[in-house]
């Protein structure tokens, strides 16, 4: 007497056309990160020599236009300060879009069945995306006191303008050495792996 189970002559087909399409589905996302990719290095590149015209556009404004003009020195750091607020938010997206790739690339599905090198891809993912968020966190930082300091060169600070931003930076220093201090731990854990 034959004892084959039927539904295990129907499921492992079902699992096949299942991996089979989670492959091609995590390919196609794959292709379109990377074309997202060089996108927003492009935009950053953009960006950032937007920041350097600004820069140099204040620097101009310095040293050859404010003798004739004396009112001009006053839009000279506004514009350093705009040039180096640009330099500094144009790698922001392109962060965003490589650690959605590394993480995808980590994270799809995977033939191998050792649950320790899923694992230790996992957690060089989490390590890599924590890094990730360090840098953008300490741009936002740096972002928050150029602009601060913008302010108080153009006489716009409110009390509760400071307020705001020193209640501003606490949070975003103190989510920093958080995730200072996660990023850490997963480097621990993957030493001791």
């Amino acid at each position: 007497m034959d004892q084959t189970n039927p539904s295990n002559d129907f499921v492992k087909p079902l699992a096949t056309k299942i991996s089979v399409k989670l492959d091609f589905h995590s390919a196609v996302v794959e292709k379109c990160l990377i074309v997202s990719l060089w996108f927003c290095a492009s935009i950053m590149f953009l960006i950032q020599l937007c920041g350097i015209f600004k820069i140099f556009n204040g620097i101009y404004v310095m040293f050859y236009q404010s003798l004739k003009f004396p009112k001009v020195k006053e839009s000279l750091l506004s514009d350093i300060l705009n040039g180096l607020e640009l330099i500094f938010v144009s790698p922001l997206i392109y962060l965003l879009v490589l650690s959605l790739l590394k993480y995808i690339n980590v994270v799809k599905p995977r033939s191998e069945s050792d649950l320790n090198k899923k694992s230790r891809y996992l957690n060089n993912a989490l390590l890599e995306i924590m890094t990730v968020k360090l840098l953008s966190v300490a741009l936002f930082i740096s972002i928050l006191v150029l602009r601060s300091i913008d302010l108080v060169f153009n006489d716009e600070m409110s009390p509760h303008l400071i307020l705001y931003i020193a209640v501003l930076l606490v949070i975003l220093i103190v989510y920093y050495y958080v995730l200072d201090l996660l990023a850490e731990n997963i480097k621990k854990h993957l030493k001791a792996e």
